[in-house]
């Protein structure tokens, strides 16, 4: 399509636009305005992939988000899908421990996309943890993880920084969530990225060739990992992607267990956790089920003395009694503990007896309540179906006297045409004579014209001859001027 020049000169495209807002290095500058509603107010991250933004939302008033912009535009379509992957994997897992989005769009032909703003702070700045704060925060992320890979994805950048404490108004604590799914991937994709410092030995000795043996256990891995970091960061070899010699070390041998102080009674299950054989590994629902063992100490002392108070009234009664009946008072005890144990055993069975007749009699009454519902059912249908039989009589009584209407109708119309095609042939003569006298006129304008151009043409004639005799006349006068 050819397009005018003041076209070119109208308001340019949006894509233009946003490309003008630009820096000159690419960069985004404070108080750039996103798809008309997200102000950016600080950069808050950089990524390989893009920048994070602290983004005030213009349209709802007090309304803080995180947003994301990617580097890089997007070209072709097929770069648009290769940069949508992100969102989709974030699109299909629903926890309250993995990041959601809430919008997205195209900026100057980049990617961006909202996600809820959090106020904390992430694991890495948080560390280290005792093993009771390290257990609450990491059954919440592994089952996050879990419900990631319950979705055929691999998240491949598990770290302490990619985990953020997030305070909720009204939560006690803070609540975990697992965040940058830029370099997830599905279940059947051949795709290995991460940071090398937390690789599984699986991923180490591929690297960089994909390889289809990295799969879910390289994440519950990467977990395992940082929590062995958040009780203990020393003792963790470096790992460094240009460096062979040191991914073959993260291939070949295990990781040291935490030796910090109350920890080494953890030491089985951490082998187990970071195994380089990922089979040994558990699933990331069962990793959260193990971390019970993190408390397990306190947990053993809060159950001995639970049962210490449970016991030491008894413990005290048997001491009296001892003292003053011996063998009869220990007698009267047991007779006493065995009645208490067959009412007790009565009072089970006559609760579940009395269980199963409520649940019947409950079950009764449904199907009651179904009988009823279906009966009233029955008895509005047959009432509708009552008063569509009168509708389709009244219809019929309707249609037939619509039919005879529609006779004489026809009858008119007919008359009506007739007297139509008449004015209709009396319209057209009625032209034909108005085209003979356009004709006609047109004729007679073109003589008009004619004469008049004729008319025209002697009078510039004589208009000249006059000029003529004027000249002649100036020089009779020269002349006889001359001679007096």
């Amino acid at each position: 399509m050819v397009v005018d020049e003041p076209a070119r000169s109208a308001e340019p495209l949006p894509e233009t636009r946003e490309q003008a807002a630009l820096a000159s290095d690419g960069s985004l500058p404070l108080g750039t305005v996103i798809a008309d509603r997200y102000e950016l107010v600080a950069l808050v991250g950089a990524g390989g992939q893009g920048e994070v933004w602290r983004a005030r939302d213009v349209v709802i008033s007090g309304h803080v988000v995180a947003l994301k912009m990617f580097y890089d535009r997007a070209k072709s379509d097929e770069e648009r899908e290769q940069q949508l992957r992100e969102l989709r994997m974030l699109a299909s897992v629903s926890h309250p421990s993995v990041v959601q989005f809430k919008d997205h769009g195209w900026f100057g032909g980049r990617l961006w996309f909202v996600m809820p703003w959090y106020e904390g702070q992430d694991l890495e700045r948080a560390l280290p943890l005792d093993r009771a704060e390290a257990r609450r925060i990491f059954e919440q992320v592994a089952a996050g993880l879990a419900a990631v890979h319950a979705k055929g994805l691999r998240h491949q950048d598990l770290k302490p920084s990619n985990i953020f404490l997030a305070k909720i108004a009204g939560l006690e604590g803070t609540l975990p969530i697992l965040l940058d799914f830029g370099v997830a991937a599905a279940e059947d994709e051949i795709l290995v990225a991460g940071s090398p410092a937390f690789f599984a030995p699986e991923l180490a000795k591929s690297w960089p060739t994909p390889s289809p043996e990295v799969g879910p256990a390289a994440d519950v891995f990467s977990l395992a990992l940082s929590l062995r970091i958040a009780l203990d960061p020393s003792g963790v070899p470096e790992v460094s992607a240009y460096d062979r010699a040191s991914l073959d070390r993260r291939a070949e041998e295990p990781i040291t267990p935490p030796s910090g102080p109350g920890l080494a009674y953890l030491a089985p299950a951490f082998r187990r956790w970071l195994a380089l054989d990922p089979e040994a590994r558990p699933s990331a629902a069962d990793f959260g089920k193990e971390l019970a063992i993190l408390t397990a100490p306190e947990d053993r002392r809060r159950e001995r003395a639970r049962l210490a108070r449970r016991v030491a009234p008894w413990a005290i009664l048997t001491l009296v009694l001892a003292v003053l009946g011996g063998a009869w008072a220990r007698q009267r005890i047991a007779d006493a503990e065995r009645e208490s144990a067959r009412q007790e055993k009565e009072r089970l069975a006559a609760e579940l007896r009395e269980r199963e007749q409520s649940e019947r009699a409950s079950q009764l009454d449904s199907a009651l309540d179904e009988a009823r519902a279906r009966a009233d059912a029955s008895s509005e249908e047959m009432s509708a179906a009552l008063g569509r039989l009168d509708e389709a009589q009244r219809a019929i009584a309707s249609a037939a006297g619509d039919a005879a209407r529609l006779r004489v109708a026809g009858e008119r119309l007919q008359s009506a045409l007739a007297e139509a095609r008449a004015h209709a042939e009396r319209q057209q003569a009625a032209l034909d004579e108005s085209a003979a006298t356009i004709t006609r006129i047109s004729a007679e304008l073109g003589d008009t014209r004619r004469g008049l151009d004729a008319t025209r043409a002697e009078r510039d004639r004589l208009t000249a001859e006059r000029d003529g005799l004027r000249r002649e006349l100036e020089g009779a006068r020269a002349d006889v001027a001359a001679r007096a």
